[in-house]
């Protein structure tokens, strides 16, 4: 395994003679608000530092920018090109993190100095001063899986967040869109202008496509087919005569609920349009059979 540090180009040069107060004023100054800044920005990956398999045993770490919670409080991480990290260890999981070093003597590397950073491979997810990147499983002899570990700054986690609410909005609009296209299908069926959508214009469920003018079909023909199963081969019916009064109830009855499944008010309008007429002996009263004058009744 490498640990290589990689830092930025140094480009300040001195050349005036300041008063060591006031320099020491500025130092104080920078490091209060530096530190207030990155606080307000919060720890966590800025923007790069995906891993990707390498050639054998190693994985190359996309250019990246990040802020590391470590020992001496946040401090700014960055490169600027893809680093490798080589010679990792065989069939083994490792994680990849990205570190920021301290000088502990004069002319030491010192992140908070250059922004250096220091990436390399563990068998630990955690590491002191560090941030971790992605989990790696290796072979004998290559790489066989990354998996990505990134944590990302809070606003960047937010813009993300936004993002995908975003696209959520947009497939909502698209699926309000397909409700009124749906919606105005309904009352145009029904006659349009928030008039009542009747199932006549619609499918009876998601899944059944069955429609109103269908259900009744079916339902006057399965009642027929009941009603004449009695029939004989000769012509003649295995009903009874003194029955007729019960077949027409239940005739009547089918009727109604047909009728009340396309107009609920139908049955009221017309409940006063059918005369029934008993006959001479036959209305009901003192034990006699309540039989109907086929004749003279408007329901027979």
């Amino acid at each position: 395994m490498t640990r290589g540090y990689t830092n930025q180009r140094d480009t300040w040069v001195n050349t005036e003679t300041y008063d060591a107060a006031y320099m020491n004023s500025l130092v104080r100054i920078l490091d209060s608000q530096v530190h207030g800044a990155l606080e307000g920005v919060g720890a966590g990956i800025i923007d790069g530092g995906d891993v990707a398999a390498g050639t054998g045993l190693s994985v190359t770490v996309a250019a990246l920018k990040a802020i590391v919670s470590t020992e001496h409080l946040l401090t700014y991480l960055q490169t600027d090109a893809p680093v490798t990290v080589a010679d990792l260890e065989p069939s083994s999981t490792l994680y990849i993190h990205a570190a920021a070093v301290f000088a502990t003597s004069p002319g030491d590397p010192d992140s908070r100095e250059d922004a250096g950073v220091v990436l390399f491979a563990s068998d630990s997810d955690v590491e002191p001063n560090a941030i971790l990147l992605a989990t790696v499983v290796t072979g004998s002899e290559s790489v066989t899986s990354v998996t990505d570990a990134r944590e990302y700054v809070p606003a960047q986690e937010a813009l993300t967040a936004l993002q995908a609410l975003s696209t959520s909005v947009s497939d909502l609009e698209d699926a309000l869109d397909a409700l009124t296209a749906r919606v105005d299908a309904i009352e145009a069926g029904g006659g349009g202008g928030g008039a009542v959508g009747y199932w006549g214009a619609l499918e009876r469920t998601a899944s059944d496509p069955t429609r109103i003018n269908q259900f009744v079909d079916e339902e006057i023909a399965d009642h027929v087919d009941a009603y004449h199963s009695g029939e004989e081969t000769g012509g003649g019916t295995a009903l009874q005569i003194e029955q007729w009064e019960t077949d027409a109830a239940n005739f009547g009855q089918t009727v109604l609920a047909v009728t009340r499944k396309l107009d609920q008010n139908h049955p009221d309008e017309f409940q006063d349009a059918v005369t029934v007429v008993h006959g001479v002996y036959g209305d009901g009263s003192g034990g006699s059979p309540d039989w109907i004058d086929h004749v003279n009744s408007t329901w027979s």
